[in-house]
């Protein structure tokens, strides 16, 4: 659960409260810039980092004979794309749009059929075929922070990475007013809390890994020149 933006802002300007006399302790003033500097934490924190409460699973629909759909809002990453057709499912294959553009100039007067392959472009992406009927999509994203405007709003990130977004809020603080000292020790203790964060998210105490060692007798050949063609990566 994501922490009112007013907290976070108060915090910062107690942290702050030394930097002048018009910075009160209660945290009164200074608040609209204190958005700002919010909204900047995030930011460097998702820059950093794809924290788990911003990974994201949306389930849509193809529609018959259209080719192009939007990713969803505030898309940082898109992960993949599946298309299920009753119980069979498959996930697409990724193509580059530079050689999409090259192999296939003309994706609408192909064949329709099942989506194999998509092409990210933009906030946009293609699936080819183009398909021939309606289909369940399942996109998984990283996004972008959710911009905060009010002080009311509740901010996207849990409240365990609350301390870290007030230690780079007060950072942007000092620096704004030209306490360049106060600044370096609270990006220090930023760049601190933020390792610590790394490193408890990205803990996978399930995940138990095997060596396997590299043998060509078992390479399985691909279908086709996958040096000449964008869709031909799919395995025998």
């Amino acid at each position: 659960m994501g922490t009112l933006a007013s907290t976070l802002i108060t915090r910062c300007l107690d942290n702050l409260a030394k930097s002048s006399v018009g910075t009160t302790r209660s945290g009164i003033t200074n608040t609209t810039i204190g958005i700002t500097w919010l909204n900047n934490a995030m930011l460097a924190l998702a820059r950093k980092h794809d924290f788990k409460e911003l990974s994201k699973t949306y389930t849509g629909a193809t529609v018959a004979s259209q080719k192009t759909y939007s990713q969803p809002d505030n898309t940082k990453i898109l992960y993949n794309v599946r298309i299920q057709d009753g119980t069979n499912s498959r996930k697409l294959i990724p193509v580059q749009q530079k050689h999409l553009d090259k192999i296939v100039p003309y994706p609408e007067g192909e064949t329709t059929g099942i989506p194999t392959w998509y092409s990210e472009f933009g906030q946009s992406f293609d699936v080819l075929p183009i398909p021939d009927a309606v289909y369940t999509m399942y996109v998984r994203v990283q996004l972008w922070p959710t911009t905060v405007a009010l002080t009311t709003s509740t901010i996207t990130y849990d409240s365990d990475k609350d301390d870290i977004i007030v230690a780079y809020m007060t950072k942007e603080a000092f620096q704004h007013f030209q306490m360049y000292e106060d600044a370096k020790i609270w990006n220090d203790d930023f760049k601190l809390k933020l390792k610590d964060a790394i490193l408890t998210d990205d803990a996978q105490p399930d995940w138990d890994p095997v060596a396997r060692g590299f043998d060509s007798a078992r390479a399985t050949p691909y279908v086709g020149s996958p040096w000449n063609s964008p869709f031909v990566w799919r395995l025998v």
